[in-house]
């Protein structure tokens, strides 16, 4: 018996192939780049949050963590807001809140800050009561 012989494929059945196959790869590269995008919003957010956390346990009792000290820690571009204080999970005695926002692909990662006001004509100079966030029930959005 002889065996049949497959016709080769035409160049524009082979362009076809390569075209699907381009697509397909350029669409998986442009999922993990947005994955990627979202993933280092949340681990500078995490980042943050950690940071200000350990900063605000190293300080001495009576000193407190001063809001202006904050910027120095922040990891990646956060926009900032004001926020209300019904936004923390557990206010203490906040009496100011700012929202720091950390724009992903898919989510906003938000860091809570409690301040307290301590009389200055600045906000710079106020306490940092609380942070919260991200991952917390505040930040379920």
């Amino acid at each position: 018996m002889a065996k049949k012989h497959k016709e080769a494929p035409s160049d524009a059945q082979v362009a076809i192939k390569w075209a699907v196959r381009v697509f397909v790869l350029g669409t998986l590269v442009l999922l993990l780049v947005l994955a990627l995008m979202d993933y280092f919003a949340k681990k500078d957010a995490q980042a943050t949050a950690d940071a200000w956390l350990d900063r605000q346990h190293e300080e001495v009792a009576g000193e407190g963590l001063k809001q202006r000290e904050l910027a120095a820690l922040i990891k990646g571009r956060p926009t900032l807001r004001d926020g209300a204080v019904s936004d923390l999970q557990d206010p203490r005695l906040s009496q100011a809140v700012q929202v720091y926002q950390w724009k992903g692909i898919f989510r906003t990662y938000k860091v809570y800050v409690g301040l307290l006001p301590i009389g200055q004509p600045t906000i710079e100079d106020d306490i940092v009561e609380t942070v919260e966030g991200p991952g917390g029930l505040a930040d379920a959005e």
